[in-house]
């Protein structure tokens, strides 16, 4: 099937059915919006043994970026196959934003909700990716952490805490329900994959936004280049309305940023590997379906052999 074409409760279906048929147990929680009603679903590998640690893996929170959620749904049981090997338990969910991945908009289900990359759902204050605040020395709170407070001790809250006093879209609401359950202390890795449509013009390559020692995915990095360009020394611009405001990653096409992401989220509660990966849109699919699975492939035998 063609992938432009595919809608979510296809390719849901699809998924959970593979899930099933390995020995996952499947949770369904539905967002309701004024459109319609779309399923969020979690799938966790059941299989005893697995005492590694977890392996979070999530996609699909924008709309346009359907590489993520095409490579769990052409590639399950070869990250199952992967992450039993290591020991590790996958807890994944494939397609966070179905509404937005049907309509591949990055746009609201909202017709009064005017169109925008983050904020694809009814309602809110906040994006489909927004998950943590930081609380600045002054009391305000942020998503974007200055550079001058990397490294700093400050508070930060989950972004749908009361205290931060954010109205979460319809999606971003039901993500924050699953995702504050999981098991945190036990994941390991925590993988979000990403496919950047935003900076028009940037060629086809990869690039990854982890925490810590990223010198721990030279490895990883080495063989995605045998796929594509990483994307090293490259200055982004991700700011339309700011051609000024660039953003260069490393020779490794690693960004270090605290963006208030799902990773930026999973680092602060101390996941050992927590990063975001991107493919860009000029990225043939295929490929950045396989640059995804090498992160994947990677990280679990880091996770293995800390």
């Amino acid at each position: 099937m063609n992938p432009n074409i595919l809608k979510s409760t296809r390719l849901l279906n699809d998924i959970i059915s593979q899930a099933k048929y390995f020995g996952c147990k499947v949770k369904i929680e539905m967002i309701m919006h004024k459109a319609g009603a779309w399923p969020l679903a979690r799938i966790v590998d059941t299989r005893p043994g697995l005492d590694n640690g977890i392996f979070l893996l999530t996609a699909g929170i924008h709309g346009t970026e359907i590489a993520g959620p095409l490579t769990v749904h052409q590639r399950l049981p070869e990250i199952l196959a992967c992450a039993r090997v290591a020991g590790l338990q996958l807890v994944s969910y494939p397609l966070m934003n179905p509404s937005s991945f049907d309509n591949r908009e990055n746009k609201s289900s909202d017709p009064n909700i005017k169109p925008d990359r983050n904020i694809d759902n009814d309602g809110g204050d906040a994006g489909s990716n927004d998950f943590l605040r930081y609380r600045l020395p002054d009391g305000t709170w942020t998503w974007n952490l200055p550079i001058a407070y990397y490294g700093k001790d400050l508070d930060w809250r989950w972004s749908s805490d009361p205290a931060v006093g954010e109205r979460q879209p319809a999606e971003t609401a039901v993500m924050h329900k699953f995702l504050i359950k999981e098991d945190w202390k036990n994941v390991g890795v925590a993988l979000d994959i990403h496919q950047d449509n935003l900076t028009h013009g940037t060629p086809a390559g990869a690039y990854q936004y982890p925490f810590g020692d990223v010198s721990r995915y030279n490895g990883i990095t080495e063989q995605i280049s045998l796929l594509t360009t990483i994307l090293g020394n490259y200055d982004f611009r991700f700011n339309r309305d700011n051609p000024n405001d660039v953003v260069c990653s490393d020779q490794n096409g690693c960004i270090v940023q605290h963006d208030g992401s799902l990773s930026d989220l999973a680092y602060r509660i101390g996941v050992p590997h927590a990063l975001t990966i991107e493919t860009t849109g000029a990225t043939e699919l295929q490929t950045a379906i396989e640059v995804n699975m090498t992160w994947i492939r990677g990280l679990c035998k880091l996770a293995n052999n800390p």
